[in-house]
């Protein structure tokens, strides 16, 4: 057994020696080889971290597998955003969610600082956050009185924009910032890599852009809502897509001229 053993070493180490030498022969083929070899495991670990980050781990908020996000579709089936309209009625009318919001995704010129920014934002419904379960690491969210059309503007902000713009100043709250050309009071500030589908730095009422005789009461306008729900216990994201349908089937028969082929597609937010 032990003379079997070191022939077995011995064959292995001609083995790598000769490997060996035929590389340096074929430096090209060696190359090819180590670069396919790297390419193959980088990739292998991309695809894992992506498994790890959106599958095996669970999103970042409490009950996480009863959040759902719920657009229209047209009558071709394609995505789209929510009437406010229809919104207002999907949450009247549907029994599966515990709480439906809303979000738009806006843009903000944030001036008055050392550097202007170009800031990417939300504006939101009141219940979003408590759908998502997060509240801010310094002041608050908004208050029924501020989630009003004509309300003094108020806004929430990330903790990176706090650091950067800011200088992580807990005065902050409380103090005046200047977004697009008006004045928002800072209420409070969101914790470390808090983001909801895009990186935001800037959280505002949704109410804030409501004018009465906007766009916005116009049934068939869609003006860049997207909702957010959280399932009643007990339910299902198949039975709250269900439901959800039956819902857009019964406003196409009320509001025919605007909802005619609308649908709506309910998904899991993980």
């Amino acid at each position: 057994p032990g003379s079997s053993g070191s022939n077995l070493l011995s064959d292995f180490w001609q083995d790598i020696r000769y490997a060996a030498r035929m590389l340096r022969k074929n430096l090209g083929f060696a190359a090819v080889v180590v670069i396919t070899l790297a390419l193959g495991i980088g990739a292998n670990t991309a695809i894992f971290s992506f498994v790890n980050a959106v599958i095996l781990n669970p999103l970042p908020f409490p009950d996480s597998d009863r959040l759902v996000v719920i657009s229209e579709t047209d009558n071709r089936g394609e995505e789209m955003s929510v009437s406010l309209l229809n919104f207002e009625d999907w949450r009247a009318r549907s029994r599966s969610f515990e709480e439906l919001g809303g979000l738009q995704f806006v843009t903000f010129n944030l001036t008055g600082v050392d550097t202007p920014q170009r800031l990417a934002g939300q504006a939101v419904t009141l219940n979003y956050f408590s759908i998502l379960g997060v509240q801010p690491q310094l002041g608050r969210i908004f208050s029924p009185e501020e989630d009003k059309y004509g309300a003094a503007p108020t806004a929430l902000i990330s903790d990176s924009l706090w650091r950067t713009a800011f200088g992580a100043d807990p005065n902050i709250v409380g103090r005046s910032i200047h977004l697009n050309s008006d004045t928002f009071t800072v209420i409070g500030i969101m914790p470390p890599r808090f983001e909801f589908v895009t990186k935001a730095d800037i959280w505002v009422p949704l109410s804030g852009f409501l004018n009465p005789n906007s766009p916005w009461f116009d049934r068939g306008n869609h003006m860049g809502l997207w909702a957010l729900g959280k399932l009643r216990n007990g339910f299902s994201v198949s039975q709250a897509e269900t439901e959800m349908r039956q819902i857009a089937g019964q406003l196409a028969k009320e509001y025919p001229a605007t909802n005619s082929g609308n649908g709506a597609l309910t998904q899991s937010l993980q």
